[in-house]
């Protein structure tokens, strides 16, 4: 894949704000977010993306591509397969939550999350958790969870549009309506993204026919609010996208006549209510997501075979949650949910599997020291009882300006639909496991500059790979990784921003001994800031490592070179209601696969 020049020309946002009685914030903003000091459980793994960060995106995978500790790899432009490594971990380890409705695809190979039609329209903030997690998101926490979380209407009514023009014929238009009136929120978008792209397989082996997408989006979250302690939410979000791809990745891989085609609905109440002056919140939820994919490919001359595939998966849930304040030390957080996963294609009858789960957390923080216990069971329908466990502990230092934390955690992933009952599955697959150790120190340094050292090691076991000599899945693999994480903020004075993350990864798939595929050793990422009373300007810098990868044409491994890309951006604030951005990515047109 070449991945050219890409140019933005203009970016243009029109809001309408109803009695407008605040200042306009500056969208440009560090990547670096510090962990959350009100939950000591998530301290070390939970990242917070702002939506100045989202507002400059198109895609998820673009928000996600410079985060420490995530690998993006996307198999060309945008809309083709896009997967996430957390780190280390295989990408269908993540657990890809959208306002609490499990998004992963039961009936695609690895029961994974392709990212590739996943656009920034709507969404508001994006929870990172980093390591497993199972112990409070239950199955398919293996190395992580992406929880996504859209805008909610609170305030006054607000209604924007977007419109944007880039290379390769690229244009996004989007539209939203938010607000509150008096006890009921809204918030309402749609958007469409088109791009004539460029090959998918790489240019040098010859092939030149560009690969096309299109995704269309909506997306809706209504709530109530009868009295301060109670509220219902409601949230619905429906994307839909024909893509192009091509036949393979060496010589001979462009074909004009293969696409795929997909859908996804996803959809989720919730109930919450305050007890006992809000000492007591209990939730209660429903969710469920709909994904099918037809991948159709007409004949040509280059390639005269005709095939069509098609695929169906459904997920459920229900769900309570219960948070128990005893004091202002202690907490207990209580979770039972119920989930069923089915799935059906042209060549599968319908299958499903189900899974009960309960999680009881006890949370203590002081002044000085933090703690947390956590342990869950679920029971699967195919497999029986799975145990997880998650402990923390910590201390502040100095007040709140310095902690350190040692925690210990554990995760499993189900085997998918696809593993357990196509031609090529095995019905006796176990469940794949992990457990990480990981330490942290973040330090506040002037209230102007943050700096935060994570170290982790994560092993899998159990591991479901496809064997060559069976031609079925079976768990036969064993991984490891580990490494550290380092980011740094600094704000020298209110209009100029830096920031740097560092990632260090060691991986290596045990079972044979040598490094897992696409995770780069280092991986570095700086940004520097300038914002003014209308204006803003950005400068990126960001630099993948050396790492190995699967030669599409002879599949032996090599060793694909390093690579480094440069973005510059910027905004102008015409009026309160009008503002413009201009961005350009890869500044000097790097070739890189």
């Amino acid at each position: 894949m070449k991945r050219k020049f890409w140019i933005t020309a203009i970016l243009i946002v029109f809001t309408i704000l109803s009695n407008i009685t605040h200042a306009q914030e500056s969208a440009i903003e560090m990547v670096f977010v510090k962990a959350d000091k009100t939950a000591p459980s998530d301290s070390a793994t939970l990242i917070e993306i702002n939506p100045e960060t989202i507002m400059r995106s198109n895609t998820l995978a673009e928000i996600l591509r410079d985060i420490p500790g995530i690998e993006v790899v996307q198999q060309g432009g945008i809309g083709q397969t896009t997967s996430v490594f957390i780190r280390g971990a295989k990408s269908e380890g993540t657990l890809v939550l959208i306002d609490g409705t499990e998004a992963n695809d039961a009936m695609s190979p690895g029961g994974g999350f392709d990212f590739s039609s996943m656009t920034a329209d709507n969404i508001e903030r994006i929870e990172i958790y980093r390591g497993p997690q199972s112990v409070r998101f239950g199955a398919g926490a293996l190395g992580g969870v992406i929880n996504i979380i859209t805008k909610e209407g609170r305030s006054t009514p607000a209604y924007t549009y977007l419109g944007e023009m880039g290379s390769y014929f690229t244009h996004r238009e989007a539209i939203s309506a938010s607000g509150k009136v008096d006890t009921i929120g809204y918030s309402l978008s749609g958007g469409y993204f088109a791009t004539k792209g460029f090959s998918a397989a790489s240019e040098h082996s010859g092939n030149r026919e560009d690969d096309g997408a299109k995704i269309s989006t909506g997306s809706m979250k209504l709530s109530w609010t009868p009295r301060p302690t109670t509220k219902i939410e409601t949230s619905l979000r429906y994307a839909e996208s024909t893509v192009d791809i091509d036949y393979q990745g060496g010589t001979k891989g462009d074909d004009p006549n293969n696409s795929t085609h997909s859908k996804q609905l996803l959809t989720g109440v919730t109930a919450t209510e305050h007890f006992f002056a809000e000492r007591l919140k209990t939730s209660l939820s429903f969710y469920f997501s709909e994904t099918t994919r037809r991948d159709r490919n007409e004949p040509d001359t280059t390639h005269p075979t005709q095939s069509s595939y098609y695929f169906l998966s459904e997920n459920r849930k229900i769900q309570s949650e219960t948070e128990w304040f005893l004091n202002e030390l202690h907490s207990l957080r209580l979770i039972l949910n119920y989930r069923d996963e089915n799935g059906i294609s042209d060549s599968l009858s319908r299958k499903s599997q189900s899974m009960t789960g309960e999680s009881l957390t006890y949370l203590f923080e002081s002044s000085t020291w933090f703690f947390d216990l956590g342990a869950r069971i679920d029971q699967s329908s195919q497999i029986g009882a799975i145990a997880s466990q998650k402990v923390s502990l910590g201390r502040f230092l100095s007040g709140p300006r310095s902690k350190v934390l040692i925690s210990y955690g554990s995760g499993y992933k189900l085997p998918s639909l696809f593993q357990l009952y196509s031609i090529y599955g095995d019905i006796n697959l176990q469940q794949e496991n992990s457990t990480a150790l990981e330490a942290m120190w973040e330090q506040n340094i002037y209230t102007n500059a943050d700096v935060q050292l994570t170290m982790f090691d994560s092993k899998f076991h159990n591991l479901i790979d496809y064997d060559m000599a069976t031609s079925h899945y079976l768990n036969i693999s064993q991984a490891r990784s580990q490494g550290f994480e380092f980011q740094v903020a600094w704000q020298p004075m209110p209009s100029l921003k830096l920031s740097g993350t560092y990632t260090y990864l060691e991986s290596k798939d045990e079972s044979t001994g040598l490094p897992l595929l696409r995770r780069p050793r280092d991986t570095w990422f700086t940004s520097i800031s300038w914002s003014a009373t209308r204006y803003e300007v950005y400068a990126q810098y960001s630099y993948r490592g050396q790492r190995e990868d699967v030669d599409p044409s002879s599949f032996q491994r090599v060793q694909m070179d390093p690579f480094s890309l440069t973005a510059l951006g910027g905004a102008y604030q015409f009026e309160k209601w009008l503002k413009a951005h201009a961005r350009i990515e890869n500044l000097f047109d790097t070739r890189y696969e």
